[in-house]
This record gives structure tokens, sequence and C-alpha cells, in this order.
């Protein structure tokens, strides 16, 4: 089985959360191929600091995040 998440908004608490997505989605044996999406804004960083740390949680297929104004 396939698996999509589309996120949008602010990456507010996208540290916090992201271990509940890895237990309940990411690690989940049921779904074979797992694709994460993402727009919004970045919150609490700098953009670029925003940008790696997403990156290198979540692993997205693809991605943009911009800054609040």
């Amino acid at each position: 089985m396939k698996l999509a998440i589309i996120m949008s908004g602010m990456l507010r608490n996208f540290e916090h959360t992201f271990f509940s997505t890895k237990k309940f989605l990411l690690d989940d044996q049921f779904f074979e191929i797992k694709d994460i999406f993402f727009y919004g804004y970045s919150d609490n960083y700098e953009i670029d600091e925003s940008i790696k740390k997403f990156a290198k949680l979540y692993k997205p297929k693809k991605f943009k995040i911009e800054k609040w104004n």
C-alpha cells in the first residue's frame, strides 16, 4: 500500500510531532511506499535552518518553505 502525507501551514512544533508521525505512519510496515509533501512557512527558526531541520527529519519528496511576512 502507498501513503502520501500532505502537510501545509506554519512549521510550529514540527520537531515534536515527528516522533508520533514516525511511530504511527512512517514505521508502519503496511505502507510500502511513503511520500511526504509540504508547503508552508517557517516559524521559530530562520528560513535556512527550518529547511535543513525539516528536510533532515521528514525527508520529504517535495517541499517549499517560505518566510512568514
